[in-house]
């Protein structure tokens, strides 16, 4: 637990967590994956005399939801997101589909128990700000015009030497710019915590595209098809894959053919019934 002021505490885990309150009313960004650090919220709204109203979610990943039910069953707290993420929250099982179908329903690390929302609330000192890229309507929360929890829109080294979960590699570059403009806030990320140095976090971020996008375009010879270009991108970056990381690699590696695609870096052809990448060159 670290206490960033008065009224706004973070805590620390794989997946971090917020707690802001006011008065008597806590509000909890995100609900994280971890047993003993929700323990250690319950815990601290208890000892501080405080009734937990809100958990408001940046968006719907299991590891920022999983302890929503878990909250609500406690504390009789809503839960609340945007729109969107609303839906998924509601309907944990469609982000599982869109992934690879009823296969995955009995993933421990991607599922999570669906529970009913509402519309975002509207708490003096917060602000909303639409971060999309890693998830489908994700936000990132600015509180009291200091602190900015921007989630997962932005990258450690460390999570990038792996291949992060994009959705939408041109959204996520525009929320990158997004918080390149809230420089002078305190940024927090859900998985790196308070970033030290912003500009340097988004240069690295923005090259680490620019890397990837010129190492799948290297590896398309001739044409080649979807399977065989991600068994090499797999390969060339030593990335090793199990039930979870297989597929959550697979859909970011579909993203980044998409955005290459958009920008007319490669094209694509189907041929006898099969699905393959060209370049133009």
């Amino acid at each position: 637990m670290r206490k960033l002021n008065e009224n706004l505490i973070l805590f620390e885990a794989k997946t971090n967590i917020l707690l802001y309150r006011r008065e008597n009313n806590a509000y909890l960004i995100d609900s994280g994956n971890d047993k003993n650090l929700i323990l250690d919220v319950l815990d601290y709204i208890k000892k501080n005399n405080l009734n937990l109203n809100y958990v408001i979610n940046t968006h719907c990943h299991s590891d920022h939801t999983f302890y929503n039910y878990y909250l609500e069953e406690r504390t009789d707290c809503l839960v609340s997101s945007t729109k969107t993420e609303n839906i998924f929250i509601e309907n944990s099982f469609i982000n599982l589909d869109i992934l690879f179908g009823n296969i995955l329903k009995n993933n421990n690390y991607l599922s999570f128990k669906s529970v009913k929302t509402v519309s975002l609330p509207n708490i003096e000192n917060l602000e909303y700000i639409n971060l999309e890229g890693h998830s489908y309507d994700m936000i990132g929360i600015l509180i009291e015009d200091k602190y900015f929890f921007v989630a997962d829109s932005i990258f450690s080294l460390k999570e990038l030497s792996y291949f992060p979960f994009i959705y939408d590699v041109s959204k996520f570059l525009k929320s990158l710019d997004i918080i390149l403009n809230y420089k002078d806030k305190i940024i927090i990320s859900s998985h790196h915590g308070i970033l030290d140095n912003v500009e340097k976090n988004y240069l690295i971020n923005k090259e680490y595209i620019a890397k990837t996008t010129s190492i799948i375009k290297s590896l398309i010879k001739n044409k080649i098809s979807f399977d065989e270009l991600f068994l090499l991108f797999l390969d060339y970056r030593g990335l090793k894959t199990n039930e979870t990381t297989y597929f959550l690699y697979r859909s970011t590696f579909k993203s980044f053919l998409i955005y290459m695609i958009e920008e007319k870096l490669i094209k694509y052809e189907i041929n006898d019934n099969k699905f393959y990448l060209v370049n133009f060159d």
